[in-house]
């Protein structure tokens, strides 16, 4: 039951993240015109997108140039329906305490590394969402 609690509240934080992040870039890219020869308009004036954790990296990060930044252990984005518990909390407790959020990411960002760059080098490449 708690569990279920968890993940369920983990979903709807990201959720809604997701909404905000994606609303504060249409407005970006309705200011500045030079960046929509590189973004398509259409895919940043629809709030209601939901989050792809399956195709996460493809969809989202380098498609729609948005990103959670500070997942808690080892920094891999998954649906919050596959962790367990104590990994749940720990994920809450992060979104909660704006530890994990999301961001929007400048082109360099968009092309991250594998492995994960240092945290410096992430701060240069992309917007924070309050």
């Amino acid at each position: 039951m708690l569990q279920s609690k968890v993940r369920s509240e983990c979903r709807n934080i990201i959720q809604n993240g997701f909404g905000t992040s994606l609303y504060y870039l249409s407005s970006i890219v309705k200011l500045t015109d030079s960046s929509v020869s590189i973004l398509k308009k259409k895919d940043y004036i629809h709030s209601d997108k939901k989050m792809n954790y399956v195709n996460y990296e493809s969809k989202i990060v380098k498609k729609l140039g948005v990103a959670l930044i500070g997942w808690p252990g080892d920094g891999k984005v998954e649906n919050p329906g596959s962790i367990g518990l104590d990994e749940g909390l720990a994920l809450r407790n992060a979104l909660e305490n704006k530890e994990c959020r999301w961001t929007i990411l400048t082109h360099l960002g968009r092309s991250r590394p594998s492995p994960p760059e240092s945290d410096h080098a992430k701060e240069e490449n992309h917007l924070p969402v309050v």
